[in-house]
């Protein structure tokens, strides 16, 4: 077999790995709504892993980065003491246990052993595919709201603040973090990418 014909295989390989959870996911969600109707809880949760690896996939092709001005730490954020106060150590925690990467073989926390410019846009990309996902859900929430059940409402938001939301602000955490620490170490300070340079992503956005 030549070379360029194992690299085509290789990329089909690829894409169909890519493909067959958010295939699975809309199957599900398919049949819950059928067997249970679209206000259980099964469907919210299957409804935000829809969207989110619906998100995940455009985040394959297309960075999703937002204004320099939203990435930009507040005073209150800087320190990280109401990151800490909201539980996202337990979170951090969570993710990098052996259960989660067991359940998750193919999620990849970043190290800090990256150039603190290429960890930064990472760490950006990552938290502008949360985002999207997060407001995504946060519209469907307030759909649930609207058409008088609270019962949806509420799973939807939930699972929502722990797929996105607390992903969020794990970026925004760590990344306060990174700024004390090139700060320590004299390393040029870094500015919020405007959004100009492109990175892929991995299919699962939480780094």
């Amino acid at each position: 077999m030549s070379f360029g014909a194992d690299l085509k295989r290789r990329h089909v390989v690829q894409f169909l790995e890519a493909l067959w959870i958010p295939a699975l996911c809309g199957a599900c969600l398919a049949l819950s709504a059928v067997l249970l109707g679209p206000f259980s809880v099964l469907f919210a949760l299957l409804l935000n892993a829809f969207v989110r690896s619906q998100v995940a996939g455009f985040a394959q092709v297309k960075s999703v980065q937002l204004p320099g001005s939203y990435y930009r730490l507040r005073r209150l954020e800087r320190g990280g003491a109401i990151y800490r106060y909201l539980g996202i150590r337990f979170f951090k925690r969570l993710m990098t246990s052996k259960l989660y990467r067991r359940i998750n073989p193919d999620f990849r926390f970043r190290q800090w052993s990256d150039s603190p410019r290429d960890l930064l846009d990472r760490m950006q990309s990552a938290e502008g595919a949360h985002l999207t996902a997060f407001l995504l859900m946060l519209t469907c929430s307030c759909v649930g709201l609207a058409m008088g059940s609270v019962r949806a409402a509420f799973w939807l938001f939930v699972f929502n603040l722990i797929g996105n939301g607390y992903p969020v602000m794990l970026q925004r955490y760590n990344r306060g973090r990174l700024e004390r620490i090139t700060a320590r170490t004299r390393i040029p300070c870094l500015a919020p990418s405007s959004g100009s340079r492109r990175h892929r992503t991995t299919a699962n956005f939480t780094s």
